[in-house]
């Protein structure tokens, strides 16, 4: 009998900081990729800032520009929400 674990890590990462990595390996700056990719320069730089979440919309911009699946973005944002959540709960018990 298997017993499946998850492991789970307290710390949150948000989508933008992997997004900043992919621009630096690129070479491109947040006005570069607005350029190629219909995004607004303010939503890459709020995306990178982490105040912008990765939205369906945003996540199939960034497929089409560098070629990673939307689904990897969408679950870089689904996996913060939930790592966040939980932090979230765990603090408040903490109270």
């Amino acid at each position: 009998m298997s017993v499946n674990q998850e492991i789970w890590s307290d710390l949150a990462i948000h989508p933008g900081e992997t997004l900043a990595d992919v621009l630096n390996e690129h070479d491109l700056d947040p006005s570069q990729l607005a350029g190629t990719s219909g995004l607004s320069r303010q939503v890459v730089c709020d995306i990178i800032a982490g105040t912008q979440d990765i939205t369906t919309d945003i996540a199939q911009a960034l497929e089409r520009v560098f070629g990673v699946p939307a689904r990897f973005w969408l679950n870089l944002q689904t996996r913060y929400e939930k790592v966040h959540a939980r932090n979230a709960a765990k603090s408040n018990r903490r109270r």
